[in-house]
């Protein structure tokens, strides 16, 4: 579910000009461990900061034979860099979302093993090539909160001609809720009054996505 913050609301939820990215994972022994790694720079720059709730993940593995803290912490790790590595070689070289397909697969590595729901902004040239990728927002395992604003000032930074906006649903499926169609239409009308084509609208679930454009949810908003 989406929480949508009006078009009126300035920078609630902004993180600009940020040059670190910073992987928390919270530990059942209220210990923090935190992975900064280098900014991303170039077109995929800005700060995307993920908190991943891991206690339970954690003392499962730790169940396994042989699998200590030290192990389990290395373990539960993976997925949140490996999201990483994937937005990293994007700033390396060319990354086209010209197909449903092409941008069903590409969110759903980005949100791989991922255990909050966040939500993302493609920004994209005419021919479909990425931009800038922006994490605009996360919530829990049910919800995020989005300002509007933030998505047409993106759009604008990025220099778009198009949009996809992407969230996954961790504890559900992958069909757009009521909530997610009026947040798409508030978005769409956003992105209008600067120009800029709202593409598509992605949700992954469980391994799965569906495309809100190539599903007619956005004709008939």
């Amino acid at each position: 579910m989406i929480r949508v913050q009006g078009i009126t609301d300035v920078g609630l939820v902004r993180k600009e000009n940020q040059d670190a990215y910073a992987v928390r994972e919270e530990m059942a022994s209220g210990h923090t461990v935190c992975v900064v790694c280098d900014g991303m720079g170039g077109a995929a720059g800005g700060k995307l900061a993920s908190r991943i709730a891991v206690t339970t993940y954690l003392e499962e593995l730790e169940k396994v034979p042989e699998v200590g803290r030290s192990t389990a912490v290395l373990i539960a790790l993976v997925p949140a860099l490996y999201r990483k590595a994937l937005i990293s070689a994007a700033s390396e070289r060319a990354v086209i979302l010209d197909t449903t397909q092409r941008c069903g697969d590409y969110f759903r590595a980005l949100f791989a093993a991922q255990a909050r729901e966040v939500f993302y902004q493609a920004c994209l040239d005419g021919k479909g090539k990425l931009l800038n990728l922006y994490r605009i927002s996360e919530g829990d395992v049910s919800s995020v909160t989005l300002n509007i604003r933030t998505i047409a000032e993106n759009a604008i930074r990025a220099n778009a001609v198009q949009v996809v906006l992407a969230h996954n649903h961790p504890s559900g499926i992958a069909l757009p809720s009521e909530d997610d169609v009026n947040t798409t239409e508030q978005a769409r009308k956003a992105l209008g009054t600067v120009g800029v084509r709202l593409a598509d609208h992605i949700i992954v679930a469980d391994g799965d996505f569906v495309s809100m454009a190539e599903s007619g949810y956005l004709e008939r908003i």
